[in-house]
């Protein structure tokens, strides 16, 4: 039940926010990985581009059972010919990536920009995101990253 009624609240609230925001969104998409995220799972996400520029952000959403203060994504973005590839080291300690500063029921929300300015052409875009974290000291990856409830992708 409080699971339900946080994805309620933050549903709401993510809506009010990006609702009184300028900009418009053309895509909008979350991914559950409320049993952990495994270290081999790629969350995929694709649509259709509608502007001629856009911008993806990341949106993740965790909870106090989330070990470290940041996370090391790694992209891919395939659209037409084309391949992106990157990893991102994002510190959830910097000013401004957390879009609720309350943190209200111990769920805390990040949004950070994954590329910014971009053309994708008419072309249908696909995006995939591996997380590449790892305790400190050690080269062995983490199988299952326990703690992040949701990641989701926002075009606008």
């Amino acid at each position: 039940m409080r699971n339900h009624l946080c994805k309620v609240l933050f549903t709401i609230c993510f809506t009010i926010i990006v609702g009184c925001n300028s900009s418009d969104f053309y895509y909008l998409e979350f991914k559950n990985v409320n049993d952990g995220w495994e270290k081999d799972e790629s969350l995929k996400f694709n649509f259709l581009p509608k502007n001629s520029q856009s911008k993806l952000k990341v949106l993740i959403r965790n909870d106090k059972a989330y070990p470290f203060s940041n996370i090391y994504l790694i992209s891919r973005i395939k659209f037409e010919d084309k391949l992106l590839t990157d990893t991102l080291n994002i510190n959830f300690e910097d000013e401004g990536i957390d879009i609720f500063k309350t943190n209200s029921l111990s769920v805390k929300n990040y949004s950070f920009i994954l590329k910014d300015n971009i053309n994708f052409g008419q072309d249908s875009v696909s995006v995939e995101l591996k997380h590449a974290i790892r305790p400190a000291n050690s080269s062995t990856p983490i199988q299952s990253l326990k703690g992040i409830i949701s990641v989701g992708l926002l075009a606008e």
